[in-house]
């Protein structure tokens, strides 16, 4: 309540956490895309118009770290551009909403056949799935039964991405 009233921040104040085993200290990572000078690169992708999202991860010893992110960009063409810019010599595979096959940013191409076009290796499947699934998934990757978390996350580098998991 009192970073709601007096801070003026939005939080939840009608329903529980739905990613509570987020820990901001536990998932917490120092790591930085310069500690992965030749590691692929794991970019989680949804599309939103005038807000598309990118989170950025690298696998270290088989485990995800989002080490940077993109939010904000106005498309996909622009997040395309982002990318090769901020990440040009590097090997990137994109895993992208379902719903952007169905998606167009252009009059022509759907947002996933855009990346396509631009190079881009694609890993998704055409239909998400379920919420339940996807959230149960990410909280066991956050913390699951045997208190493993497996699930990193450099908050100083992805401070949107740890607000929206703190928050949703």
């Amino acid at each position: 309540l009192i970073k709601s009233y007096l801070e003026g921040e939005f939080t939840n104040l009608t329903s529980g956490q739905v990613y509570y085993a987020f820990d901001r200290q536990q998932n917490h990572s120092d790591k930085t895309l310069q500690d992965y000078p030749g590691h692929t690169l794991h970019i989680g992708q949804d599309f939103n118009i005038g807000k598309c999202a990118s989170v950025v991860h690298v696998i270290d010893n088989g485990l995800p770290i989002a080490v940077d992110e993109i939010m904000g960009a106005r498309d996909t063409a622009s997040v395309i551009q982002i990318l090769k810019d901020r990440y040009k010599g590097r090997r990137i595979i994109i895993y992208p909403d379902a719903a952007g096959n169905q998606n167009k940013t252009s009059a022509q191409m759907s947002d996933i056949s855009l990346f396509k076009a631009a190079g881009f290796e694609l890993n998704y499947t055409m239909k998400n799935p379920s919420v339940r699934d996807r959230v149960n998934s990410v909280n066991a990757m956050f913390c699951n039964a045997s208190g493993a978390r497996r699930y990193k996350i450099n908050t100083k580098m992805c401070p949107i991405t740890t607000k929206t998991f703190e928050q949703q």
